[in-house]
């Protein structure tokens, strides 16, 4: 009898009928078994003609496929009254998808490094099971940003492409570079659906982000000028300046330097930053020294990271900042004749003064205020200082020289006699500017039977400042090593041979950095082309005989397993996929079989004789580093002279 799941209680599923010619009594029909008993029972005995009688067989339990075997045998006993037969009916039962999957293993969730490489596969324990045959029983999965968290219903682009999922094994790869800077948790629903639609209550899978360092730090509290008294004494704190290591989730100490500029008059704390005026110097604003450089002190301050032992960096480890120091004056010196006396002559009923004028700045014929003169206005004769307005026109992207003019004009003659003196002022270039990438990423393609060194594509990035901060180097991260750049050029070239079928595309990051050691990051997209390089293959058993009955329909089985791993695997009789139960000890495996496992898989089919054939299934075992190293004995006790040299052996060994 075949019957599928769905049938419902109280349907009649069939029913025995039997002769007898002799008598003496009408046949009797009854339940022989108490498995036969809970899943039928029988119903409406009748006579056929005078030496016939039949009985119907009626489902009292649901039938269940999944949990209990696909076909039963029911056992009755038919009884004349003097003797008794017994009768063996089988019923098979077909399935229908009654059940959605179910996520196993659950809570699902990691906690990586952010320097992992793009193209990991970070998690394969995601497993959702249905116990549904045929297309009711194949899953596929998929994942989507997590909205049960507050924030995550607008997570970036960049968030929501992190991570990839299997839709046929559920495992996850990381398809583009972590930055714990931007993100250091991830949540996402990963759910399953079987092949006629039905779904699995969604799971959640975490990722947590560990820091490392590969971000320099910053200063902060920019920018750094102050303006000191000129009778300040030595030791006297002026500024302090202050940075940040970036990699927040384990940041270093930072220690102060000075790297450049006029700064020996000053010391500066390495551990706390401050800046004060060294031992045994003193500021004179009246000194010819700081009279022409207009009492300005510019210097250049580095912090360093301190990075412990044995950690790893993967960035600059260094920041820069300017510090400018204004000395003012204070009256501290009396008026001084050059001479005790002096003979001067002039015209009787002269009056006025020549000798009183205004000075300002003038651009092209009218007034220019991006810069002051001090002072305005002069008696006879002055030291001119220029000082900064408008910091804006400083730029040197946009203008490499200012030029300008001084105009003193008479302030108390009646001609108003002036003059011009032309100022040329040349901005010096800073490392202010990062590089640009001339595309906002970057796609290639590549034929996976290319040549080892073939020439793949190039990434390209400007840098406005000039010299030596506008030359730029290039470095990727990512791709599993299968790819390298030219520093100069950005020419990205293969490492190593490809395959399309085990990898088809990459996911890099790449940085362009200038020589002041400001960084630009990119996202490279490296899809692998197929080559036909594998001939067609088998993958199911098939039986050619009459489709939909029992000579056609092909099971399978395990029919042969290495000594001691009996328990370890099992096989879906319906769709062939064998399946780990029990979790394997590469270093117990025996030594002869080199890691892989062979098992002999047997396809039957339903008929009488049953036919069968037999293949071989190699599994190959990956060791993992699982056994730390232990001491052989535990105990050592040696006794040794007192003048003996160093260097005692004690022998250490491991399992791996």
């Amino acid at each position: 009898m075949f019957h599928d799941r769905s049938t419902l209680t109280g349907t009649v599923i069939g029913n025995i009928t039997a002769s007898d010619s002799d008598g003496p009594q009408p046949l009797t029909f009854t339940i022989a078994t108490d498995a036969t008993s809970a899943l039928v029972y029988l119903n409406n005995t009748r006579n056929v003609n005078s030496d016939t009688r039949a009985v119907d067989i009626v489902l009292k339990e649901i039938l269940d496929r999944d949990y209990e075997p696909n076909d039963r045998n029911l056992y009755f006993t038919i009884s004349d009254g003097s003797s008794e037969i017994p009768a063996k009916v089988r019923l098979f039962i077909s399935d229908v998808n009654d059940n959605p999957p179910f996520f196993k293993n659950l809570p699902y969730k990691i906690t990586v490094n952010e320097s992992i490489p793009q193209g990991t596969v970070v998690y394969s324990g995601i497993k959702a099971f249905d116990p549904d045959n045929g297309r009711g029983g194949t899953v596929s999965y998929s994942m989507m940003v997590s909205t049960s968290t507050t924030g995550y219903n607008d997570a970036d682009d960049g968030y929501r492409s992190t991570f990839t999922i299997n839709q046929y094994d559920g495992t996850i790869t990381l398809i583009n570079a972590l930055d714990y800077e931007k993100h250091t948790f991830y949540q996402f629903k990963v759910n399953a659906q079987d092949g006629d639609g039905l779904k699995a209550v969604p799971a959640d899978f975490f990722v947590t982000v560990l820091d490392v360092q590969d971000t320099p730090p910053i200063f902060i509290n920019l920018p750094y000028a102050q303006r000191v008294f000129e009778n300040i004494t030595a030791g006297t704190q002026v500024i302090q300046v202050a940075g940040i290591d970036q990699d927040r989730g384990i940041p270093n100490a930072l220690s102060y330097s000075f790297i450049k500029g006029d700064y020996s008059k000053f010391a500066i704390n390495s551990s706390t930053g401050w800046i004060t005026l060294g031992p045994g110097q003193i500021l004179d604003r009246d000194s010819a020294d700081m009279s022409s450089n207009g009492g300005v002190f510019a210097m250049y301050v580095q912090a360093t990271e301190i990075v412990p032992a044995g950690q790893m960096n993967y960035g600059t480890t260094t920041a820069n900042a300017l510090v400018t120091v204004t000395v003012a004056d204070i009256n501290d010196n009396a008026p001084v004749f050059s001479s005790s006396q002096y003979t001067a002559r002039i015209m009787e009923n002269m009056q006025g003064t020549n000798s009183h004028f205004s000075l300002t700045l003038e651009k092209s014929g009218r007034p220019y205020t991006d810069f002051t003169v001090i002072p305005q206005e002069v008696y006879s004769e002055s030291t001119v200082l220029i000082q900064v307005n408008n910091s804006a026109v400083l730029d040197y992207e946009q203008t490499k020289q200012i030029l300008f003019q001084v105009v003193a004009r008479e302030l108390e003659t009646a001609e108003r006699r002036s003059n011009t003196a032309t100022v040329t002022l040349s901005i010096q270039d800073m490392n202010d500017n990062s590089p640009v990438f001339n595309a906002s990423s970057y796609h290639l393609w590549v034929m996976e039977n290319a040549a080892v060194g073939s020439r793949i594509g190039n990434i390209q990035a400007t840098d406005m400042d000039s010299d030596s901060y506008g030359r730029i180097t290039y470095s990727i991260r990512g791709g599993n090593g299968q790819f390298t750049v030219d520093p100069n050029t950005g020419v990205i070239s293969l490492a190593t041979s490809l395959d399309r079928e085990t990898t088809s595309e990459y996911f890099l990051s790449a940085e362009a950095k200038d020589g002041g050691g400001l960084r630009t990051p990119v996202e490279i997209q490296i899809t692998v082309t197929d080559d036909n390089d594998n001939a067609p293959l088998f993958s199911a058993a098939v039986d050619n005989d009459e489709p939909n009955t029992p000579n056609s329909i092909v099971r399978y089985r395990i029919a042969q397993t290495p000594p001691g791993l009996e328990s370890n695997f099992t096989i879906n009789s319906t769709s062939g996929e064998i399946t780990l139960v029990r979790p394997l000890d590469y270093e117990r495996l025996d030594p002869s079989m080199k890691g892989k496992i062979t098992l002999n898989i047997s396809a039957y089919d339903g008929g009488t004789p049953q036919k069968s054939s037999v293949i071989s299934v190699q599994i190959t075992v990956e060791d993992v580093n699982d056994y730390a190293p232990v001491f052989s004995p535990a105990f050592y006790a040696v006794q040794i002279m007192e003048n003996s040299a160093e260097g005692l052996l004690i022998q250490a060994t491991g399992m791996q």
